[in-house]
């Protein structure tokens, strides 16, 4: 799993870092499909950074068929979240971020 890919939306301004990332609620049968790898302990959804000039039903359809190698419908857009955190990855190692998803 790519955390970040070159086109995707996102810049750093001195110690602060921007990403414009999308996630799909994925339900099926009462149950919710959620995404986890070896390097987090927490799940999270299947989605990641939308690319430029790509809109986000594009992002979302390409990024969810990338991770499931299956071709969702989509409903509706179901919530924008905005979060801001100081995080200590590798990638972004003490830097502040600002997260449009």
């Amino acid at each position: 799993m790519a955390i970040m890919d070159e086109r995707d939306c996102c810049f750093e301004r001195g110690k602060n870092w921007f990403r414009y990332r999308v996630g799909a609620i994925i339900l099926r049968d009462g149950k919710v499909l959620l995404a986890k790898n070896d390097k987090a302990d927490y799940y999270y959804s299947v989605g990641g950074g939308v690319h430029h000039g790509e809109t986000a039903e594009q992002a979302i359809m390409r990024e969810v068929y990338e991770e499931t190698g299956v071709r969702f419908d989509i409903d509706r857009l179901a919530v924008v979240h905005e979060n801001f955190f100081s995080h200590d990855t590798a990638f972004i190692r003490g830097m502040d971020c600002h997260c449009i998803f």
